[in-house]
């Protein structure tokens, strides 16, 4: 029995270990996370957020084109016109934006959704087949109306499935509700477990996975917003690191990395610990004091989330026999059940997989699935 237990602890530490090694190559994570708290902190812009998140994000490698409905005060595409004041339809705005786009520019167009001018299917269908960009719509009411009209809704959803079905085989279309949600969607489709929490134990934010992990309530629950472990050894280690956090130097937080297996199993549905710390200059939420906040990184082994293919092809630019390869593999299936699956030989499979090796620049399928599993996604279209 003890000999068991030692065997499983070790394969535990190995697995923390192979964790916080890809969480620290991939600092991009905490990147993402620090630029959607600076938004919700108020310290950047929404266009400056998008130019840095085209940067950050795996999916965004190209131009986004944000396309906010309200605060016509902020207009930044002067050379086109104030659109409010011109009865020219909105499309008329997006053409010259996208024919101007550069790889890496984010262009901010405003408009109205009760003006029924601004979108006409056609012309926009045509603008965005012949236009290489990525594009992110954001729709939001006016700021002068409670709540968008019967008129606005129906005007809106039957353009978007008029714009959707000929331009998402090309490209993804993303559609929010405003900024924020944006911002939060980033959160919930990164394939890791999140919970952003201030030294004191506060939670500040949770993504999709976390939540279920809370709602699950067989390793942690919350009490008074206060995140609780459920074993009182583990809870006993968590409090201390949060102590431990509060006490850090501020040239020591972004160095500080803590690991715990909560489960002492590396068996499918474990959960493994990771915690980071980012620091803010500027920091003004109510909901801390602290120049600091926590990243707790959960993964639950075995149930990572699988991107489809055609995440897999548009992220990494693979061909789709290579992307049915690398799904497979995240599936948990070996090489042989893989080529058993798609019907085709296993030398078939060894040849797409070494081309997959390549073009991600890894060397083995431990380092490949490390590199999928850890990438942001970036948000999925609705």
């Amino acid at each position: 029995m003890g000999k068991t237990g030692d065997t499983q602890t070790g394969a535990a530490d190995i697995e923390a270990k192979n964790l916080v090694e890809a969480l620290e190559k991939n600092r991009q994570l905490c990147t993402v996370l620090e630029k959607c708290f600076d938004l919700l902190n108020g310290d950047i812009t929404d266009e400056a957020w998008l130019t840095e998140l085209a940067d950050l994000a795996t999916c965004h490698t190209v131009q986004c084109i944000w396309w906010r409905a309200h605060l016509p005060e902020t207009y930044s595409m002067s050379a086109c016109g104030n659109p409010e004041n011109d009865a020219r339809e909105w499309v008329d705005y997006l053409e010259p934006a996208l024919a101007a786009a550069k790889p890496g520019e984010v262009r901010l167009i405003e408009g109205l959704t009760d003006d029924n001018r601004m979108l006409s299917p056609d012309r926009m269908v045509y603008c965005l087949d012949h236009s290489p960009v990525r594009v992110v719509f954001i729709f939001s009411q006016h700021k002068h109306k409670k709540h968008w009209d019967d008129a606005d809704k129906q005007h809106l959803l039957r353009v978007m499935r008029i714009i959707d079905k000929p331009v998402r085989t090309q490209r993804t279309l993303s559609f929010y509700a405003d900024i924020q949600d944006l911002s939060n969607k980033f959160m919930d489709e990164m394939p890791r477990a999140l919970m952003v929490l201030t030294p004191d134990g506060d939670i500040i934010s949770t993504n999709r996975l976390a939540k279920q992990l809370i709602e699950k309530g067989d390793l942690m629950r919350v009490r008074s917003n206060k995140l609780n472990l459920n074993d009182p050894v583990k809870h006993h280690e968590f409090a201390e690191q949060l102590n431990k956090v509060l006490h850090l130097p501020k040239d020591d937080i972004e160095n500080y990395v803590w690991h715990r297996n909560l489960s002492d199993s590396t068996k499918p549905g474990s959960v493994m610990l990771a915690m980071l710390c980012l620091p803010f200059d500027n920091w003004n939420l109510t909901s801390s004091a602290r120049d600091r906040v926590i990243v707790m990184v959960l993964q639950i082994m075995g149930k990572l989330e699988v991107p489809d293919v055609a995440q897999l092809g548009e992220f990494y630019k693979l061909t789709r026999s290579q992307c049915n390869v690398v799904a497979q593999l995240m599936e948990g299936n070996s090489l042989e059940t893989a080529a058993e699956n798609l019907h085709v030989s296993i030398n078939t499979v060894r040849t797409h997989l070494r081309a997959i090796y390549s073009k991600l620049e890894v060397d083995n399928k431990t380092q490949l699935l490390q590199r999928i599993s850890g990438t942001i996604t970036g948000p999925k279209e609705l």
